[in-house]
């Protein structure tokens, strides 16, 4: 801990970026939560978590607050980015259903924590199919997701998340 502000203890570094993302049926989840921290994770039985793995450095979540105060009002746009290698016959498949459906994300930061964002309303998925260019470039998909929550992303506990995986992928 460092001292940035009298009486205020901070964390002077953290390490910023995204480890692994998760991802569920927004329409399956029951959510418990309070003071900024998610509880409780239930899905509909037969449904499942899947976890994408994701390049360091590739994929990227922020909440933004917006509003209007003279219409004393009050919302995050949560957007996130996720770039994803590889093009599978099965990739095809899944990405198409992501992008018709409304999921929540978590993400597993590298800082160890946990955060869930789309909770309530699910994400717009919009994806690009993209071969490269050069030998070197990219081959994958980048996936852009969009919406618009009530609240900040809560904290979860990775045990909640990961006791909900999809149990074949």
């Amino acid at each position: 801990m460092c001292e940035i502000l009298e009486g205020k203890n901070a964390v002077c570094d953290s390490v910023g970026g995204i480890k692994a993302i998760y991802a569920w049926n927004t329409a399956d989840a029951t959510i418990t939560k309070a003071n900024g921290t998610i509880s409780a994770l239930a899905l509909t039985a037969g449904k499942y978590v899947h976890k994408f793995f994701v390049e360091m450095e590739t994929s990227k979540f922020t909440a933004t607050k917006i509003g209007d105060r003279p219409r004393q009002s009050v919302a995050y746009e949560n957007v996130g980015t996720m770039t994803l290698s590889g093009n599978t016959a099965t990739d095809i498949i899944n990405l198409e259903a992501l992008e018709i459906s409304r999921s929540t994300f978590a993400v597993e930061l590298n800082d160890g924590t946990y955060e869930v964002f789309f909770e309530t309303n699910g994400a717009m998925v919009s994806g690009v199919r993209d071969t490269g260019q050069a030998y070197e470039d990219a081959n994958g998909n980048v996936l852009t997701l969009s919406g618009k929550e009530k609240n900040r992303p809560n904290k979860i506990s990775g045990g909640l998340i990961t006791a909900l995986l999809d149990p074949v992928s």
